[in-house]
């Protein structure tokens, strides 16, 4: 057995001290001899050697810990520049309807918009982690704020729905429950306009962050991609909430179109107190669902991209101001269908 001459001075090893001068000579020896290396037989048994292993045992903990954060860090970095690319690629490569295959020229606008709804989803994800607005959130109180701020927004947006529907039809907008929700997030985004100065602020941060990457390296590979990629899906976000809220359903369309989704969603084909008729659509209402809006079948069926780039189409009938309206019970005859329209 190897004996160190640290082991040879260690005096009270195995022996008890009796005195005061011993007991601190004992204390000394437990915190000043070094304990053995790792290639050596054994650690020495004291107080600071227990004390080193409880150190290095600590820094390799804090080390691993530091090597999980940062591969978790990359692992959702990998998987935000996923979203962000998969969301440009199919805005790209669906932008291109001039194709001889029938069916993607009849699905490629439902992928752009899913393409962009993607792109959104990675531009909010992007936001969110920025170390600005992951330090906000972990405050109760903004939470709290901007959960009311949200509730108060949305309220207001289905009252505006809510208004828009009566002012067409003359009904509570209860009875068009399909129209009510998606007219009443359109009056939502409507609201969020002033969050794209925020948008843009994020979006020169990023602008620099690359700037000053090109400065640094001329490797293509060691650029900041994610950054890229967010510049890029935030102009498209921009200019598609651009267009929905003021080209799609801006003012003058608003009103046409919440007509239209009317009667693409709420608005029934037949209604069992009125004789049926192929021209006519019915709405029932009221506290019982005892009466029935009874109003004349759009004159044009148009897919969802039609719907929602065009405006009045040619021959399209105006918006009626006046309609008619049944009282609608089992025990009552059948009302007659409307006079057939004459153009």
């Amino acid at each position: 057995m190897f004996i160190t001459e640290e082991e040879n001075a260690r005096k009270y090893r195995y022996a008890r001290p009796n005195t005061p001068e011993e007991t601190l000579s004992a204390i000394h020896e437990e915190l000043s001899v070094t304990p053995l290396a790792q290639h050596d037989k054994r650690p020495q048994q004291t107080v600071k050697g227990y004390l080193s292993e409880m150190l290095a045992q600590m820094r390799a903990d804090s080390r691993g810990q530091q090597a999980s954060s940062d591969n978790m860090a990359r692992s959702e970095a990998a998987s935000l520049a996923a979203c962000g690319l998969l969301g440009l690629v199919m805005v790209l490569v669906s932008s291109n309807v001039d194709s001889d295959w029938t069916w993607w020229r009849t699905y490629s606008y439902f992928f752009f918009a899913v393409g962009t709804v993607i792109t959104a989803m990675f531009v909010a994800a992007s936001i969110e982690r920025s170390s600005v607005i992951a330090r906000m959130l972990k405050f109760n109180s903004v939470k709290i704020l901007s959960a009311f701020v949200f509730s108060a927004a949305l309220v207001y947006a289905s009252s505006q729905a809510s208004s828009l529907l009566n002012d067409i039809f003359g009904v509570d907008a209860a009875s068009l429950p399909y129209t009510r929700a998606i007219i009443s997030a359109v009056y939502f985004l409507k609201m969020c306009q002033p969050f794209l100065l925020v948008l843009a602020a994020f979006v020169l941060v990023h602008i620099l962050a690359v700037w000053g990457a090109t400065k640094v390296t001329n490797d293509i590979v060691l650029l900041p991609w994610n950054s890229i990629l967010f510049v890029i899906g935030a102009v498209l976000v921009a200019g598609a909430f651009q267009w929905i809220t003021n080209g799609a359903f801006g003012d003058e369309q608003i009103k046409r179109k919440a007509y239209k989704l009317a009667h693409y969603l709420d608005f029934s084909k037949q209604a069992y107190c009125v004789e049926p008729s192929k021209e006519q659509r019915y709405l029932f209402f009221g506290q019982d669902q005892n009466k029935v809006l009874i109003d004349r079948k759009l004159g044009i069926e148009e897919s969802f991209e039609a719907f929602l780039k065009g405006g009045q189409a040619p021959g399209e009938a105006p918006l009626p101001s006046v309609f008619r309206i049944e009282p609608c019970s089992p025990e009552r005859p059948r009302a007659p269908a409307l006079a057939p329209v004459t153009q």
